[in-house]
């Protein structure tokens, strides 16, 4: 049950944050199929160093009242 409430909070957060409707079962089969991918990622040596990049936006392509365009959102 908290599993089904956590995702359907992904969903409400991610069509308040980027105005897109996403259904719980979408954010589940993809939690899913890249589940056992995270697990080996998180247990992976680290490296002396790590590079750090840091996004202040994401570049979308929007059809807004006629052409699509670029926008940061």
């Amino acid at each position: 049950m908290r599993v089904a409430w956590a995702r359907a909070r992904d969903s409400g957060h991610a069509e308040e944050l980027y105005r897109v409707s996403v259904s719980a079962e979408l954010i589940s089969k993809v939690t899913d199929a890249v589940h056992a991918e995270i697990l080996e990622w998180q247990s992976r040596a680290l490296d002396e160093v790590s590079a750090i990049v840091s996004c202040d936006e994401l570049r979308v392509k929007l059809r807004e009242e006629g052409p699509v365009r670029n926008k940061a959102v």
